[in-house]
């Protein structure tokens, strides 16, 4: 199994600045090739859905959760 990559809060910011909607190659797919994460975790991001997401708008440190909801900083 591989390890998921972690990404910084300063990639964080980075997808939220560059995501157009509705522009080629500047959607989920494409930022999710540029960061080597997937398109779900763009997505993730972008809406707000995850800790990880939220944790670099707050300035505390980026946090992930596991399938299980446990969360690793």
């Amino acid at each position: 199994m591989t390890r998921r990559r972690s990404l910084t809060d300063d990639q964080v910011r980075e997808i939220r600045a560059a995501h157009q909607p509705g522009v080629r190659g500047a959607g989920y797919e494409s930022l999710a090739r540029v960061y080597g994460v997937g398109a779900s975790t763009i997505r993730d991001i972008l809406t707000y859905r995850s800790l990880y997401a939220m944790a670099a708008e707050s300035g505390a440190p980026a946090a992930r959760t596991t399938t299980q909801g446990a969360m690793h900083v």
